[in-house]
């Protein structure tokens, strides 16, 4: 289940790996044929699937310098109780907690953190010391991007002309899952000093970034129902973030 509605996946079973990827059904998998599916699948399990040490996720010290914050909706709190996965509050939203196991050029293999996981750590982790350890992975890992330059980056030249200057893009350095770096209070600092203010707005485009534009009180309710309707009509299930339009404030974010 991903923000309320059911979503199909697949998962691989082998004697020979305790490490199996699960695969969630994407609708560009119907432009394939069945031999294209399969080899595609089979090229995903031999690049992800491995066995590996348990103990090594296990510690203390490996989980806190390897965990990364991902925003996700409330919708999704059901699901989250029912799977013993951590989170943690954070305005209209929740943050759970991903454990990296593998990061290259080729890509990240995470796992969501779960309660078993803190109590069986070498040591007792906090939920309080997860946030902490999250908000430096942010710290860490953003990229705050003028929206022209952004489109540009992207191959979207056709659009970056009539791309407003004063707006930015928020996200991580490879554009996954990156609205969560908003809970770093260093992203926040550096996104203010690039717009030169000391008040924004900031608009959940999906669960992979955040737009800032400059504060203009007179705006919220039309941008509210921008963020609205792109989520009805553009934002795939799975990436939707909130309908609500955030305010930053001396570094202080809150409900617009």
């Amino acid at each position: 289940i991903v923000n309320g509605k059911d979503k199909d996946a697949y998962s691989f079973e082998s004697s020979d790996y305790n490490m199996l990827p699960i695969l969630y059904f994407n609708k560009e998998w119907w432009a394939f044929s069945d031999a294209e599916l399969a080899d595609y699948m089979e090229l995903l399990f031999v690049r992800n699937a491995r066995k590996v040490n348990i103990r090594k996720y296990q510690s203390k010290e490996y989980i806190l310098s390897h965990v990364r914050p991902v925003l996700v909706s409330k919708k999704n709190i059901p699901m989250l109780e029912k799977e013993d996965i951590v989170y943690m509050y954070y305005l209209d939203m929740v943050v759970v907690f991903e454990l990296i196991l593998k990061e290259d050029a080729e890509g990240t293999s995470a796992a969501k953190l779960k309660k078993w996981n803190l109590e069986n750590a070498s040591e007792k982790i906090s939920v309080e010391e997860l946030f902490l350890a999250a908000q430096k992975y942010a710290s860490d890992n953003y990229e705050v991007s003028r929206m022209d330059e952004a489109l540009m980056s992207y191959g979207e030249e056709r659009y970056a002309e009539d791309a407003v200057s004063s707006t930015y893009i928020v996200t991580t350095q490879n554009h996954i899952k990156g609205a969560a770096v908003m809970i770093s209070p260093v992203v926040i600092d550096t996104l203010m000093e690039r717009m030169d203010t000391e008040k924004i707005i900031l608009l959940p485009a999906s669960v992979h970034e955040m737009i800032a534009v400059p504060f203009d009180e007179s705006k919220i309710k039309y941008l509210r129902e921008i963020v609205k309707t792109m989520n009805e009509t553009i934002v795939n299930t799975e990436d939707k973030l909130t309908d609500t339009v955030y305010i930053v404030s001396d570094g202080v974010i809150s409900i617009a």
